[in-house]
């Protein structure tokens, strides 16, 4: 399809449903202005009636994971029954319920609940939002638009590190709540539903409708090839519906489903979760000369300027150069902070390298986000075919957020009992792991149909064989 034509609205979709990303960044990266306050002892400070314990502090940290999964599995149900537009738009319910219960919460146990709920939203967005995007994208810029959901974490994040800290937990349960107005404001009355789901369940008309709003000035033509190529991948997947059991018979299910899994397991053991939810007191902890309140905000800068990066690159590079280059820079930087809290810990003068725990941060921020930060999503939302889609990108989802889930609970006891280097030389040694399985398991799927990507599983190499 021709670059010149108008997409505006497309993107206009795209950055919409993206509102939940940022929303998403935030519950993510919640704990790190907002733990501080909670362990304080200051009443003016802590809206608790006491400082919370290290028990307490790891449970609302990782409950959001908890019920992540089990959002992520609802989701995938609602999805099929009433269609991805109306399963972001009820899930995204409880996130709004959970901040507006956390901003009047005295009590550690309304703090369980609503991080709880918060988690059932985040579960939905990482299932339902990449397949979402996937399926109102075009071939040509589907990782273009896959990576604007890592450019909105990102933006989610670098909101919470300079805002959080400044504002009281009241008041920033409030402000959280404003991206999450502004979804159902945009999304709701504008944003059509997924072409595959509206041609699978009311046929034709609707479908088309919905092509030509997406695909903005597109001439007919060449809106009714994609609506035949649409049809098909719809009829394929309809007559391929088979029972779960089944679907692990085929190759090509198995080995996206190994990748899928691989990769969004491999994000999180490169302890991004921990580094995002403990940004504040790993600064803390490191006696970085530069307060650390505002530490966090150089990193979450870098981490929009790398995903703008990819955005120019993913289309052109592809998914696995980039997802590599991430790789090795996640564990150069991690191993330079782990040396960092190696030497202070061991009483070695480290006041000549007090720059090395942010730079260290800013660098593995870069790298993360130009490959790790949204590649797997985006690789999940286009390596399933229809009919099996909606249980590979749940059990990828799963898996992402089980790993997330244990890193976060574990990490402030391996601190203490490896201390903050080898937490994060372990971390270093999955993200030279993710390298090794990226080179010798990941095809590459730039550009590329779906049905083309399902040939190149199954063992095909041919890319004329399916012609849209």
């Amino acid at each position: 399809m021709s670059d010149h034509q108008n997409r505006y609205f497309l993107y206009f979709a795209v950055i919409s449903v993206n509102l939940l990303a940022f929303s998403l960044a935030g519950a993510f990266s919640w704990g790190s202005p907002t733990l501080p306050k909670l362990t304080s002892s200051d009443a003016e400070i802590n809206p608790l009636e006491a400082p919370i314990t290290v028990f307490e502090e790891a449970c609302v940290t990782s409950i959001l994971f908890i019920s992540s999964i089990i959002g992520s599995t609802i989701s995938i149900v609602i999805a099929e029954l009433l269609g991805r537009k109306k399963t972001l738009i009820i899930m995204a319910l409880p996130m709004l319920a959970g901040y507006a219960l956390m901003a009047f919460a005295t009590k550690i146990n309304l703090f369980y609940i609503a991080r709880f709920m918060l988690g059932i939203t985040v579960g939905t967005v990482l299932s339902v939002l990449p397949s979402y995007v996937g399926e109102i994208a075009e071939d040509e810029n589907r990782g273009i638009l896959g990576a604007v959901m890592g450019i909105s974490v990102a933006v989610g994040h670098l909101f919470t590190y300079a805002v959080g800290p400044f504002l009281s937990v009241k008041a920033f349960s409030l402000v959280q709540l404003v991206p999450l107005i502004l979804f159902y404001i945009t999304f709701v009355p504008f944003v059509p539903e997924s072409p595959y789901y509206l041609l699978a369940v009311d046929g034709k008309n609707r479908a088309e409708k919905c092509l030509k709003k997406l695909r903005g000035g597109e001439e007919i033509t060449v809106i009714q090839k994609e609506l035949i190529y649409i049809e098909k991948c719809v009829k394929d997947s309809q007559a391929n519906k088979t029972h779960v059991k089944d679907m692990f018979k085929s190759r090509a299910f198995v080995k996206g489903l190994t990748i899928s899994v691989g990769l969004q397991a491999l994000q999180q053991l490169s302890g991004i979760g921990a580094v995002l939810a403990y940004m504040q007191t790993i600064f803390e902890s490191s006696g970085s000369t530069i307060p650390s309140s505002v530490a966090p905000i150089p990193p979450a800068v870098v981490q929009i300027i790398s995903n703008i990066i990819i955005i120019f690159l993913v289309d052109r590079l592809g998914r696995k150069p980039l997802l590599i280059i991430s790789g090795l820079g996640n564990s150069l930087s991690l191993i330079s902070l782990g040396t960092y809290f190696f030497l202070k810990n061991n009483e070695f003068d480290v006041d000549a390298i007090w720059w090395l725990p942010i730079c260290s941060l800013i660098i593995f921020f870069f790298f993360f986000n130009m490959g790790f930060a949204s590649l797997p999503w985006t690789i999940s939302g286009e390596i399933f075919s229809p009919n099996v889609k909606s249980l590979g990108s749940s059990i990828s989802s799963c898996s992402c957020l089980i790993t997330v889930f244990l890193v976060t609970l574990v990490f402030p006891y391996i601190s203490i009992i490896l201390d903050m280097s080898g937490s994060f030389w372990l971390f270093s040694g999955f993200t030279l792991l993710s390298v090794i399985f990226v080179v010798l398991v990941l095809p590459e799927t730039k550009g590329i149909s779906n049905l083309e990507i399902q040939k190149t599983l199954e063992g095909g190499n041919s890319r004329n064989e399916y012609v849209k």
